[in-house]
């Protein structure tokens, strides 16, 4: 049984984009202070299936930050692996991986 869990913030890898900070005096965008990711934990029963995770960046009073853009990552691909733009990963392999966004 292949198992990926996504550990949430707690092995979270984020590669925060989006848009740039526009000139002037009153013009700063919010600053990214965590991220959530979901679902937070996922187990497969067989190799080749897939879940898509999603990430919200959030300031810090947890209001969300729109415009923000995540590069995901697996660090074990033998176990799964996951799409860098849209957080869809695929198990091939038996094992626990965490998946980090």
């Amino acid at each position: 049984m292949g198992r990926l869990v996504a550990f949430g913030t707690l092995l979270l890898s984020v590669a925060c984009g989006g848009e740039e900070q526009p000139a002037g005096p009153d013009t700063t965008q919010p600053v990214v202070a965590s991220v959530e990711v979901s679902p937070t934990e996922q187990t497969f029963t067989a190799i080749g299936k897939t879940q898509q995770f999603t990430a919200t960046a959030k300031d810090a009073s947890g209001a969300t930050i729109s415009g923000k853009s995540f590069n995901w990552s697996s660090s074990n691909t033998p176990v799964a692996t996951v799409n860098s733009s849209s957080g869809l990963a695929t198990t091939t392999g038996d094992g626990v991986r965490g998946c980090h966004g």
